[in-house]
């Protein structure tokens, strides 16, 4: 079972996949079956990370389609936050109040047949 984490930003929802938290590799083909708009949950894709390297640390953007992107505006925000809540950052880089935890999400994948999700309280 993996755990992530359901934010919402200016009316957008993200999901983070703490890549340090759970076991799995995320994929394309999983990132499209857990975003889909009409049989998953509908986000703007998934933060997966971080990732440290060279003293830095930093996240992926996946889209719902399974393409990876650059983080935008928001997903920063959202990436800014997680990171703060988790630990991983003492302080926010990005001071905006819009950014709220939506809710805990427990993710049963069986890639062979079926998936699914369960939606926890924040």
């Amino acid at each position: 079972m993996d755990t992530m984490y359901k934010y919402r930003v200016k009316e957008q929802e993200y999901l983070i996949y703490d890549l340090n938290d759970n076991p799995a590799d995320l994929d394309g083909r999983m990132v499209r079956t857990i975003c889909a708009q009409n049989f998953g949950l509908g986000t703007m894709g998934v933060l997966a990370g971080p990732v440290f390297y060279g003293g830095h640390m930093t996240m992926t953007h996946i889209l719902p389609d399974g393409s990876s992107v650059n983080l935008s505006e928001e997903s920063r925000m959202v990436a800014d936050a997680y990171l703060v809540n988790a630990g991983y950052l003492k302080t926010r880089k990005h001071e905006e109040e819009d950014v709220v935890l939506a809710g805990k999400v427990y993710l049963y994948m069986d890639l062979g047949h079926q998936s699914q999700a369960e939606i926890g309280a924040a």
